[in-house]
């Protein structure tokens, strides 16, 4: 079992730097650029060129769609499906995963509004699913190491597989752990779970260093420490509760009406185009969000344009997926709650040292409701822009504050309607 671990965790970072640097070559055949890494995201692409990737890409990967998915609707069995059934007969479809994955990453290398992080997800559970055959484990094991089963171990190598693509070892197990595996922390299976993702994420990770030598995602300005900033989280965690909870309503209303499968070969270009479009205007807003994320962390930008930033992601976001193409929503609500944030921040005339911090409160907040997951939305914000001690308190506090909210404001909206009639009667 050891040695099934240490090859998994070898494995999910080979996966996810070659990831990355398949990512960056699709970029770069598109555009001739990788626009991730461009402040000007690709603006530096004729306008004739943009509008034809994105064509061609949604082209391409609306007919891989319509090849692999399930018809009239639905889509593939997903590491969750895999890793949480009971049963243990769920299994990953191999080649139509590793198809999906791949579509994800030429659709958004050309342009479209939606995350890549379930691309190397999928890769690396594929890959543990072929390993948990190879090395026979099976969901009736028994004894002490009854928690490693199929299930654990495509559901830790998927989180491996995010953490060796973004450098972020800590979210990676969490997401395994928070969103899949939901350990019971009073067991010694529980622990178990724990040690499984930790180091299978740790290995990952380690193992991709030779692809991406330690570097971050985001490039973190210096920030000032000042006490005002857990004051200016309180507002922002309310104010991201709002737009959280409409964002996630609004991609699950999206997605329960995705497209017939048999029109996706023209729905799924129709969306590119329409956000490339968007991009021709605002070339920050194609993409999964990180041109937008570090443009926020830098500055340079004002107030209104800031907005206008936030509403147009929301809204390119919405159409991606309404156009039927397959994505994640990871780096998307970061943006959206990044550029909220510092625009709110520029209105009320907060320093620009505190105000970065406060952004990146602001993303982690509205990440915990896309994703319901406090704890991994915290850390993945953290571990993504290197943020010290002063701005882990503040994004801790603040992701707490809104996932409190969250869970108690349902709460007391029923206790007041059901005192709402004895109060009128007496």
């Amino acid at each position: 079992m050891v040695v099934l671990i240490v090859v998994a965790g070898v494995v999910a970072g080979v996966i996810g730097g070659l990831t990355a640097e398949a990512n960056r070559l699709i970029e770069t055949l598109a555009f001739g650029f990788d626009f991730t890494k461009s402040p000007n995201g690709p603006a530096g692409a004729p306008w004739w060129r943009r509008l034809l990737v994105a064509l061609l890409g949604g082209v391409a990967c609306g007919l891989i769609w319509m090849r692999i998915r399930p018809r009239p609707g639905g889509n593939l069995v997903g590491v969750k499906g895999a890793s949480t059934d009971p049963t243990g007969t769920k299994r990953l479809p191999p080649l139509a995963t590793v198809l999906d994955a791949f579509a994800q990453m030429l659709i958004v290398g050309t342009g479209i509004s939606q995350g890549r992080e379930p691309a190397p997800r999928q890769y690396a559970a594929v890959a543990a699913q072929a390993l948990a055959r190879r090395f026979r484990v099976d969901v009736a094991t028994r004894g002490l190491l009854i928690a490693a089963t199929r299930g654990l171990l495509i559901a830790a190598t998927a989180g491996a597989g995010l953490a060796s693509v973004y450098n972020v070892p800590l979210a990676g197990a969490l997401y395994a752990l928070e969103e899949v595996v939901r350990p019971n922390l009073r067991t010694r299976r529980g622990w178990w779970q724990v040690a499984v993702a930790v180091i299978i994420s740790a290995l990952s990770t380690a193992v991709s260093w030779l692809f991406n030598h330690r570097a971050r995602t985001y490039v973190m300005p210096q920030v000032r420490v000042d006490v005002h900033a857990y004051a200016w989280a309180a507002l922002i965690a309310v104010v991201a509760l709002v737009v959280g909870f409409a964002f996630q309503r609004a991609l699950a209303w999206i997605k329960a009406h995705e497209p017939d499968t048999r029109r996706l070969w023209w729905t799924v270009p129709i969306g590119a185009v329409a956000v490339a479009a968007i991009g021709l205007w605002n070339p920050q807003i194609p993409g999964n969000g990180q041109v937008l994320v570090q443009t926020v962390l830098t500055g340079g930008l004002l107030p209104g344009a800031l907005l206008i930033a936030c509403v147009a992601k929301f809204g390119a976001t919405l159409l991606s997926f309404g156009a039927g193409s397959n994505g994640g929503v990871l780096t998307p609500s970061l943006a959206v709650g990044a550029s909220l944030t510092m625009a709110l921040m520029g209105w009320c005339h907060v320093d620009a040292a505190v105000g970065v911090t406060v952004a990146v409160v602001g993303a982690a907040c509205v990440l915990t409701l896309t994703q319901h997951s406090p704890m991994f939305s915290a850390m993945f914000a953290l571990e993504l822009t290197g943020s010290g001690l002063f701005t882990s308190s503040a994004v801790a506090w603040g992701v707490g504050l809104t996932w409190a909210l969250y869970l108690l404001l349902p709460r007391l909206a029923r206790r007041l309607r059901r005192r709402g009639p004895s109060s009128a009667d007496a």
